[in-house]
Formats: structure tokens, C-alpha cells, sequence
């Protein structure tokens, strides 16, 4: 009897060994992994050192390649620029970079057009810049009127992409005269052509029409004094002409 029951007993030890050895034991912190997770995370780390293995021989070399083409294509892209950017002179020693020139009249209207679009009372004068290039002249601009006015107006040149100029030096205070305000800005080396090398500066829409107003008036003036010596004269030879046959 004392013979089946250790039998038993050893034969449960062995049985609960088994099941321990297959699933493991875990109570509370303390864990001792059973064959099927050893497997488990050897599976893991098995599929960790395939996929490490690819990057290697694949992934790797793909990435390489990838960021030298991006490098040869940054340095072409960089040659390009400064092959766009550098001054070149040809055998006579003349600039071959091609500057686009505007005519000063061309400047007046379409800038005037964008002051007279957004209620700007615009004045500008034509400076020649510090840039040793020639026919390269500063535009200094003064715009007088409301807030929203003058920024719409700069917003108007900034954008306005047939011109291309940079605003610099802003400056905005209130005007002398009014609750207007008055701003100050310039944009500098611009190429224009056939402009003499003083001051130049370009009346605002105002000044033309006092300007017209003024003719006007000279034309009118010039007339009235026309026409009355021209009334004088007729009343001079009709006073003779009578004289003359009262002689008679």
C-alpha cells in the first residue's frame, strides 16, 4: 500500500514537473518562462535577426543609394543656380546677364494705376542706387491715405508680378494735413531706361490736374484778351469809317 502511494506521488511530482517544464511559473514578480514561450521568444528573435539581415543587404543599400542620388541631384541643382547667378563677360568685357529694363513711363502708369485703385495719393521719385551697373535706379515712393489704403497699395506692388519689386525701409506717420496717413518706402535697383542721373521726381495725379486746371484757365484767359482786342479793333475802324464819310 505505502508502495502505490508513492507511486502515485512520484508519478504526480513527475506529471506536475512536466506541465511546469511545458507552461512555466509565474507568481507575482517571480517568472520562470516554461519551453513554449522560450520558443516563442526564440521565434522572435529569430524573425529580429532575418529582418536585421534584410536591412543589411537590402534596405541598407537602397537608403545609400537613394541619399547619393539626392546628393548628386543637390549639387546639379546648386551648380545650376550658381551658374544662373554668377557674372559672366564676354571678349569685350560686357555683362551677358540679360536685366529687364522698364521705361519710365511704363512705371508711372501701371504704378499709378494701382494708387489710383486703391485711393492712394502716390509720389515718386527716381534716385540713382548705389549699385555700379548702370541704368540701376532706387524708387522711393510716398503714399498718403487711410491705413487699409496704403497697405492694399503695397500689397498691389508686391504682387504684382509683371514688376517684381521688394518693398524696403517702410515707414508709415500721419499725414501733415487730414486724418490720412502717409508711408515712405523704397525699392531699390531697379533697371530703367534713359533716366538722367539727377532727382527725378514724378508729380502725383493731383499736381496733373491743377497742372490741367491751370492751362485751362491761361487758354481761357488768352482767349477773353483775344477777343476783346479783336472787339477794340472793330470799334476803332467803325469810329474812322465814320469819320470819313462825315467828311465827305
Amino acid at each position: 500500500m505505502k508502495k502505490l502511494l508513492m507511486l502515485i506521488l512520484i508519478a504526480l511530482l513527475v506529471a506536475f514537473s512536466i506541465f511546469l517544464f511545458i507552461q512555466g511559473v509565474h507568481i507575482g514578480s517571480f517568472e520562470i518562462p516554461g519551453i513554449k514561450i522560450i520558443q516563442e521568444k526564440d521565434d522572435e528573435l529569430d524573425a529580429k535577426i532575418q529582418q536585421a539581415g534584410k536591412l543589411a543587404e537590402k534596405d541598407y543599400k537602397q537608403a545609400v543609394g537613394d541619399v547619393t542620388a539626392s546628393s548628386q541631384q543637390l549639387k546639379q541643382q546648386k551648380k545650376n543656380y550658381e551658374d544662373m547667378t554668377a557674372i559672366s563677360t564676354d571678349a569685350e568685357g560686357k555683362s551677358t546677364n540679360q536685366i529687364e529694363k522698364y521705361e519710365i513711363e511704363t512705371l508711372w502708369v501701371r504704378l499709378g494705376n494701382h494708387a489710383t485703385s486703391q485711393g492712394v495719393v502716390m509720389q515718386m521719385d527716381v534716385i540713382k542706387g548705389n549699385s555700379s551697373t548702370q541704368d540701376m535706379y532706387n524708387l522711393k515712393f510716398t503714399a498718403t491715405g487711410s491705413y487699409i489704403s496704403i497697405t492694399d497699395f503695397i500689397s498691389a506692388i508686391e504682387n504684382d508680378s509683371t514688376l517684381g519689386f521688394k518693398i524696403e525701409e517702410f515707414k508709415m506717420n500721419p499725414s501733415s494735413s487730414g486724418s490720412d496717413l502717409q508711408a515712405t518706402f523704397v525699392c531699390k535697383d531697379i533697371a530703367i531706361k534713359d533716366v538722367s542721373q539727377s532727382t527725378t521726381t514724378t508729380p502725383s495725379p493731383s499736381t496733373d490736374t491743377s497742372t490741367n486746371t491751370n492751362n485751362t484757365t491761361n487758354n481761357t484767359t488768352n482767349n477773353t484778351n483775344s477777343n476783346s482786342t479783336s472787339n477794340t479793333s472793330n470799334s476803332t475802324n467803325t469810329t474812322n469809317t465814320s469819320s470819313s464819310n462825315a467828311a465827305r
